[in-house]
């Protein structure tokens, strides 16, 4: 998995939110991958097959947009 930290406190949602369907690619290869906001603030990447991303190539995931409700 991947994570993205920072977030800041004023968009942090009230409860975790799972999303799913953002395009990412894995070692050159084009996955739909699970989004995981916590309520710490930490975005969570993961394959939406395996869980896992593969630990050669290229990753990546680019040009989205995340919506979600804070409460």
């Amino acid at each position: 998995a991947a994570t993205i930290t920072g977030m800041p406190a004023v968009i942090r949602p009230s409860a975790t939110r799972n999303l799913v369907g953002a395009v990412c690619t894995d070692n050159g290869i084009d996955i739909i991958s699970r989004i995981t906001i916590g309520t710490d603030g930490v975005i969570s990447l993961q394959n939406g097959l395996s869980g896992t991303f593969t630990n050669s190539g290229t990753k990546g995931c680019q040009g989205w947009v995340i919506t979600y409700p804070l409460t």
